[in-house]
């Protein structure tokens, strides 16, 4: 309802996969790490300040960024060495994966 053009470009759509999944990723990542905190804090109370230190938040945060952004970049690159025949048109409001498997003429098995 903002803009009366509906379409985006094939770079724009791989843009939005590559940010989507790259949120989705870190946001699964620091549920995890926050799992193993609090695991950490029910399990050894007592040594939670010894195990859990500044240094080791700091390294799993940038480090679950770091491989969301991975896996995302891998998954954006698979799926833009796929081939689009036939109307490309995806009738969502997101540019996503499965929606891009359907229109594809190529094989997505490597991508699935």
């Amino acid at each position: 309802f903002l803009v009366d053009k509906k379409t985006i470009s094939y770079g724009g759509c791989m843009a939005q996969v590559f940010f989507f999944l790259t949120f989705q990723n870190a946001e699964d990542f620091l549920l995890a790490i926050m799992a193993y905190d609090r695991f950490v804090a029910i399990c050894n109370p007592l040594h939670y300040t010894m195990l859990i230190n500044k240094r080791l938040c700091v390294q799993l945060v940038a480090g679950s960024w770091v491989m969301a952004t991975l896996d995302a970049t891998l998954h954006t690159v698979l799926t833009s060495r796929l081939f689009f025949c036939g109307p490309n048109e995806i009738n969502h409001f997101l540019c996503d994966m499965i929606p891009l498997f359907k229109l594809s003429c190529s094989d997505t098995f490597v991508n699935e």
